[in-house]
């Protein structure tokens, strides 16, 4: 089985199930508990412009002491500035309520599923960032891994955040945004981490007002929103704007976007109004019509038509021996390559 998609150094990255785990290939970790090993094999493809295909170029083989991999992403480690592959693995799931090394707040009890965050480093050795609890189980939801790294994730109408505590970087927390903030019929599209903030675009159904001079109508049709919060103070997260860089009207298809990493920094860390976006800024988006848009200063420059209806994730691969690619993955596993320049299917 084939899951995970990331992109790294202008390759496709996968990870490859080589068997299940079972009572007889087990690891045990830093507590004494013993857990099934699983092992998998990371493999990068690079497209070749010349033969019109992705080829394998990298392959290695990874013993995680998991029963499954939740997601895999990219991000900048904070306590080292660099930027590292990173993957959340669910590593225990019992009956029985399991203590970590996390904290949960806002009421929240226990967990069942215990969780790690590790960094792949020199291709194939691993590092433990931290672990967490939470009464989810993520292999059900739309997880992101962000910056940090921090984790966040929607369960029954609320958006879950975890992450590492300002006094000890291996200690992670568990919250949930504020109740003005989830409580709006609000579906989450997108967000990002910098040190000081979490920013997040999100679609609403209901009138809300922000700190700027707009107002949502009193129609029940979905508005594009803006929420900021400090990365370390949840609860003083806030409405900033509306979201002007894609029209309200495209609110209910839009399954995914895609923005460029310099903006998103820009907007997290900015006290003032971010939106709407720079007029050089390019924001993807893929719908449940099949469709990848290209919007700029809020208007569609591109229009792609994708080979399924369910997209999930936009992954963007920056070459540098050609045309970057727009990697759409949908729910159903199917992936497609978009040229990023010619904007076709390749």
């Amino acid at each position: 089985m084939t899951s995970i998609l990331t992109a790294n150094r202008g390759c496709i990255l996968t990870l490859q199930e080589l068997a299940e785990s079972n009572d007889h290939n087990q690891d045990e970790d830093k507590r004494g508990t013993k857990h099934s090993v699983s092992q998998s094999k990371l493999v990068g493809y690079s497209y070749k412009s010349s033969k019109t295909k992705f080829v394998k170029s990298t392959d290695q083989e990874l013993n995680i002491a998991a029963n499954q991999v939740i997601t895999c992403r990219n991000v900048e480690d904070f306590i080292s500035g660099t930027i590292q592959t990173c993957l959340l693995v669910e590593v225990h799931r019992d009956s029985n309520h399991h203590k970590s090394s996390s904290k949960l707040r806002d009421g929240e009890t226990g967990g069942f599923n215990e969780y790690q965050v590790l960094f792949l480093q020199d291709g194939s050795k691993i590092r433990e960032s931290g672990s967490f609890s939470c009464t989810s189980l993520l292999s059900q939801w739309s997880v992101w891994l962000l910056n940090g790294p921090t984790i966040c994730w929607e369960d029954s109408g609320k958006l879950f955040i975890a992450k590492a505590t300002c006094d000890d970087p291996s200690v992670y927390i568990v919250e949930h945004l504020p109740q003005h903030l989830w409580s709006l019929g609000t579906r989450f599209k997108w967000c990002t981490a910098t040190k000081e903030h979490l920013l997040f675009i999100a679609t609403s159904q209901s009138k809300c007002s922000t700190s700027s001079t707009h107002w949502f109508d009193d129609s029940d049709s979905e508005r594009w929103i803006t929420l900021r919060c400090p990365r370390f103070d949840i609860k003083n997260g806030e409405i900033i704007n509306e979201f002007s860089a894609i029209p309200h009207p495209y609110a209910r298809i839009v399954m995914s976007i895609s923005i460029s990493t310099i903006y998103a920094d820009q907007a997290a860390t900015s006290c003032k109004s971010v939106l709407p976006l720079p007029t050089d800024a390019v924001v993807l988006a893929a719908t449940t019509q099949g469709q990848l848009l290209s919007f700029n200063g809020g208007r569609i420059q591109m229009v792609c038509d994708l080979p399924f209806r369910d997209p999930c994730e936009i992954v963007v691969v920056y070459r540098c021996d050609g045309e970057d690619l727009v990697v759409v993955k949908s729910k159903s596993g199917s992936v497609c390559a978009v040229g990023r320049t010619s904007f076709q299917v390749i």
